[in-house]
C-alpha cells in the first residue's frame, strides 16, 4: 500500500484533487480488502457491459 501511495504521489497535477488524497486510497484498499478478506486488495467495478444475452434452449 505504501508504495501505491507514493507511486500516486508522483501524479504532481493531481496532487490537489481531492480522490487523490491519501487517506482516501487507504481507506478505500481496507474497504476492498475487508470485502475480500484481506489486509488490503483493490477493487474493479464494471462500468458497462457490451454484447447481447440469450437465454440458453
Amino acid at each position: 500500500m505504501e508504495k501505491k501511495l507514493q507511486a500516486l504521489a508522483a501524479y504532481k497535477t493531481y496532487r490537489d484533487k481531492y480522490y487523490f488524497n491519501p487517506d482516501i486510497t487507504r481507506a478505500t484498499l481496507v474497504r476492498w480488502g475487508a470485502i475480500a478478506e484481506r489486509p488490503y486488495a483493490e477493487g474493479f467495478d464494471i462500468l458497462r457491459v457490451i454484447g447481447t444475452f440469450c437465454p440458453p434452449n
